[in-house]
């Protein structure tokens, strides 16, 4: 009884207190609080999260699956026959690893890579013994022009694989046309790419790109990528090139738009010296500044991409350094017509510099889905009165049992270098005939083709052979295979040789192949997601000899036999990589008086993904 009166008076008390406390307007402050006890658990005070993370993942999956207009690709809405085109899109180009776009145009049966070195240094594509005469370049539709110190032909180092989205090759029997495409991102999603790549001689490299669309028809790109490779002991020099890429675009309904592009690469290249006593600089080095400008208009009936179309092009060309300044203008219209099974096409140039004029009709057609053909006829008007004319003609069938079969014609007169004054127009005369069989183990491409006597153009940046000799009319055979014994194993490549012996400029006996074991792991990532390459490849050719000396004195070529090895791996859009090249440690060059370094690496990681 008396501990209940007392707690009851204590009680009382404590009521008074706080009673007193209210009345004179005042809060006793509070009991400061006691430490925890060791090992004793602190209750979060943090504020609970007032995100719903559940709707925030289904919104970015809606905007990752919600597919919005884009201006289509120049080029993409013509036929071709078969085996007339090669196409490296994202994921391929992912697959392949290719370092440049040299290292991808090398892939290409018949195609002989003049490569300076190793990374950083040129890489010039030659077909069949023509040099600088044999590769064309496109850039979204419009012709790209060598500029600056070469102008005679392009140096493909300019633009990274990291800023183009996607590569066309059109093989003619004595050309290659290769057609470059920067990123259409078509997600309401933004979607970014990053790499690091790391290797040999301190060698480093940046990638990043941006693009995103917006709701009211505005879109835009960005990109950059850097790459350097310090000045090391020996004779490689130095190398450094920023690239940029910015690309805007509006399209106020998915049947019309406008875009507007920048390109940019900025390289500084240091001449490469001899390793022996052939002479004493053998690469004269580059050092700009290459700006490419876009401004295009597009207008097309039908959303589908069929019906007439027509694209308005205005673009910019420039090369700038301390020594030099240079510039080509170029204003032109690309539209055309196309059905289900036929397409009608006309594209004109008129440019500030060295062809004034250039006109082009082409045309296709198919059959079902057994023939087709297509058509070109061009027309081009250069400085100094020159013309030149050309038709190209190509017919196709795609038989029963995986067979497919390919015949192609030119004939006409045309310039090789067109910012010679000097140079004269010659005749063209090319033929081809194609066969081929794809199946899902096995494949293979025979082909045989004829060219006429042609005089091309040696590559400016190599100063050991400073002259092609004229090829004269040959032949050429081409096989290409592909065996799949297991579908983790794969072995595939090609052979181009002359069938005339001693001609010059290209090597006899060239062949590329790789074995590739592939395995995704099905058992443990049933989704597919993971996927390892392991790759070992070779290059050979035999003796040639490439060139002439100013006195006639042959330039030889000695056989030689690079071996590449390669390991990916990637989970869906990420991957990490490691590529060795030469591991035989050949010192036998791609390109006379130039020895490539031995055993060199790389090895970075490369990540594309919606925002």
């Amino acid at each position: 009884m008396r501990s209940l009166l007392r707690g009851l008076v204590g009680v009382g008390l404590a009521g008074l207190v706080s009673g007193a406390g209210l009345l004179h307007g005042q809060n006793p402050p509070p009991p400061p609080p006691l430490p925890p006890l060791p090992g004793a658990v602190v209750r979060d005070t943090v504020e609970a999260d007032t995100v719903d993370r559940t709707a925030r993942l289904l919104d970015v999956a809606s905007a990752a699956s919600t597919v919005t207009p884009v201006l289509p690709t120049i080029g993409t809405e013509r036929l071709f026959t078969p085996h007339a085109l090669i196409v490296f899109d994202q994921d391929s180009i992912d697959w392949t690893n290719a370092e440049t776009v040299g290292d991808l145009v090398a892939r290409v049966p018949g195609v002989f890579l003049w490569r300076g070195g190793w990374l950083n240094r040129a890489e010039m594509p030659s077909f069949r013994g023509r040099g600088a005469s044999s590769i064309s370049w496109w850039l979204d539709g419009v012709p790209l022009l060598p500029l600056g110190p070469d102008s005679v032909s392009l140096d493909a180092t300019l633009f990274p694989l990291s800023l183009l989205e996607r590569v066309e090759v059109e093989r003619l029997p004595g050309e290659v046309r290769v057609h470059l495409y920067t990123p259409r991102h078509a997600r309401r999603a933004p979607r970014s790419r990053i790499g690091v790549a790391a290797g040999d001689f301190e060698i480093a490299r940046f990638q990043g790109r941006l693009e995103r669309r917006g709701e009211e028809g505005f879109g835009f790109g960005i990109g950059v990528d850097h790459i350097s490779l310090p000045a090391t002991v020996g004779p490689l020099g130095s190398y450094e090139n920023n690239a940029s890429w910015f690309q805007a675009s509006y399209l106020p309904n998915p049947r019309m738009g406008v875009l507007l592009q920048l390109y940019q690469s900025r390289p500084e290249r240091e001449p490469q010296l001899a390793f022996g006593s052939l002479v004493d600089t053998i690469d004269p080095g580059v050092d700009g500044n290459r700006t490419d400008l876009l401004l295009r208009g597009h207008w097309r009936r039908q959303e589908d991409g069929l019906g007439p179309r027509l694209d308005l092009i205005l673009s910019r060309s420039s090369w700038s350094s301390d020594s030099l300044n240079q510039g080509i203008t170029q204003i032109g219209a690309i539209g055309g017509w196309r059905s289900t099974n036929t397409h009608l096409g006309f594209s004109g140039f008129a440019r500030s510099d060295r062809t004034p004029l250039d006109l082009r009709l082409t045309g296709g057609a198919a059959r079902g889905r057994i023939l087709s053909a297509t058509a070109e006829a061009a027309f081009q008007r250069h400085d100094g009165g020159r013309t030149a004319r050309w038709l190209l003609v190509r017919v196709g069938a795609d038989l029963p049992l995986g067979f497919t079969a390919a015949g192609v014609l030119r004939t006409g007169r045309v310039l090789a270098v067109p910012s010679d004054s000097a140079d004269l127009v010659q005749s063209v005369s090319e033929r081809s005939l194609t066969a081929g069989w794809e199946s899902k183990g096995a494949g293979f491409e025979v082909e045989y083709a004829h060219t006429g006597a042609f005089r091309g153009r040696a590559f400016q940046q190599f100063l050991t052979v400073p002259a092609l000799s004229p090829v004269p009319a040959a032949d050429w055979i081409t096989f290409r295979g592909r065996v799949a014994p297991k579908q983790w194993l794969t072995l595939e490549g090609w052979v181009s040789d002359p069938v005339q012996k001693g001609i010059e400029g290209t090597p006899p006996e060239h062949m590329v192949g790789t074995a590739t074991i592939r395995s995704k792991f099905l058992r443990t990532f049933r989704s597919g997601i993971f996927d390892l390459k392991l790759q070992v490849g070779f290059e050979r050719w035999g003796q040639a000899v490439m060139g002439r000396l100013e006195d006639g004195t042959a330039i030889v070529l000695p056989s030689a036999t690079h071996v590449r090895a390669q390991i990916q791996l990637q989970f869906d859009s990420f991957i990490a990589f490691w590529d060795r090249s030469n591991l035989q440690s050949t010192e036998n060059g791609f390109v006379p008086g130039f020895r490539p370094p031995s055993i060199t690496s790389t090895f970075g990681v490369r990540w594309r993904f919606l925002n």
